[in-house]
């Protein structure tokens, strides 16, 4: 076995033995103590920094500066955003209150959403409001919706959020003749978000929207307690209302359709006689007559087909003046069935006009898309989630829904994006007027 060489190390072992000897300084021999120079046993910056601190520790120690010390110095000050230096939340609350607390979210809660006590009438319009909420569930529509992601889980009613209604009697008009007859039900079945399509993108908050018209079938006095006496007799399916070249939107009639007009075509005076509809005498259209005339100076067929050049003549007709798709000769007691348009949640009444809807393919077709696989119901949903925020002349006390972003709130009557920039006000489409075509 080599024996090991200590033989250059001789002196220095000799020198330490005899300093030990000779008393060696306190803090060496018996761990010393805090302001001996030496940062020794369980000594650190925080707990002795006279002996611990040095050059380089980022720590900017008393008798450290900028001069002497500048990696240490150069950034310690309260307000550089590390709480360092001895900085305590009492003396630096800048660097030492650690990152503002996140934004607290404010849950609605709805306070019109259960059925009222007898007699009550919040938005003062003579209308109990326990028939307001008896009809507002009873006519609530099943809306079929086809993904889960896209369509179920953006409803504001699958997630527990309720959706607001409006009730409120219509002026005596037509069929609608007497005071308190007809009552107009308007729902904001709100979504957090539209998915888009190849078209437009999808965007943060959905204001789709759905109303109807009920009549009452018994007089004011019984109808205004019993939500059995009142009937469907127009709906309006809301499909991109508003949008130039997209609008698909329909009214409905159930029962006293509107006259078919086109009857008519060929008689201005049988046209004239149907309030329903409106007389269109035909036009002389295009550019200029072989001899150079406006196509639009020949009054009549004869004349213009003879003007050559590039006229043409476009038929009299006798057209509705108050559209309205007949769906059934006879008026619903209950509530109708529709379609959402798959990712932008547009309202149809069948997967065919869906399919038709928005904007339009030079095939006929539209963008819009209700598969036959919609199988989920957004009135399964509806609960005690249908919250009633009265009118805009008289709001109800609680006029708030919560916001799309899942977090703010969201005021009905204020006329405010529901969403997006772009996303139409629950505002707007509580109080644009429909036309209900209630001459038959």
């Amino acid at each position: 076995m080599k024996q090991p060489q200590i033989g250059p190390w001789l002196p220095i072992l000799l020198l330490i033995s005899f300093w030990t000897a000779a008393g060696a300084p306190a803090s060496a021999q018996y761990g010393g103590y805090c302001g001996d120079g030496f940062c020794n046993g369980s000594e650190d910056y925080y707990s002795c920094a006279p002996d611990c601190a040095y050059c380089g520790d980022l720590f900017c120690s008393p008798g450290e500066d900028t001069s002497s010390c500048y990696m240490d110095c150069a950034q310690a000050y309260c307000g550089d955003g590390i709480c360092n230096n001895s900085e305590t939340l009492g003396s630096c609350a800048a660097d030492c209150s650690g990152p503002p607390p996140p934004p607290t979210c404010q849950p609605e809660t709805c306070g019109t959403c259960n059925r009222p006590g007898f007699g009550a009438d919040g938005d003062s319009d003579s209308v109990p409001d326990q028939l307001e909420y008896d009809l507002a569930h009873a006519f609530f529509p099943s809306v079929m919706l086809k993904d889960v992601e896209s369509d179920l889980q953006q409803a504001y009613l699958h997630r527990g959020n309720a959706i607001p209604y409006t009730v409120e009697a219509i002026p005596p008009s037509g069929i609608c003749s007497e005071a308190y007859q007809c009552l107009e039900i308007r729902y904001g079945l709100a979504y957090i978000r539209d998915y888009g399509d190849s078209i437009a993108a999808g965007h943060l908050g959905d204001s789709e929207f759905y109303a109807v018209l009920v009549m009452r079938n018994q007089s004011w006095p019984i109808a205004q307690s019993s939500s059995g006496s009142w009937q469907m007799i127009r709906d309006f399916t809301a499909a991109h209302w508003g949008e130039s070249g997209a609008d698909s939107s329909v009214y409905g009639a159930y029962s006293s359709c509107p006259a078919n007009c086109h009857a008519w075509d060929n008689s201005e005076e049988g046209c004239h006689q149907r309030a329903a509809c409106g007389w269109y005498p035909g036009q002389c259209y295009g550019g200029a007559s072989a001899s150079y005339e406006p196509c639009s100076s020949y009054g009549d067929e004869g004349s213009c087909y003879f003007a050559g050049g590039s006229c043409h003549w476009s038929k009299s007709s006798c057209f509705q003046s108050q559209p309205a798709t007949c769906y059934s000769s006879q008026p619903m007691s209950g509530y109708a069935t529709l379609y959402a348009s798959e990712k932008k949640h547009a309202l149809y009444h069948s997967d065919w006009e869906c399919d038709h809807g928005g904007v339009k393919y030079p095939w006929g077709e539209g963008e819009d898309e209700c598969p036959n696989t919609n199988l989920y119901s957004l009135r399964t949903f509806k609960g005690e989630l249908l919250q009633n925020v009265g009118s805009r002349y008289q709001p109800s006390a609680d006029r708030i829904i919560q916001h799309p972003d899942m977090c703010s709130l969201y005021d009905v009557w204020v006329d405010q994006p529901f969403g997006g920039s772009n996303v139409t006000s629950y505002y707007k489409h509580f109080t644009r007027t429909l036309s209900w075509s209630l001459i038959p």
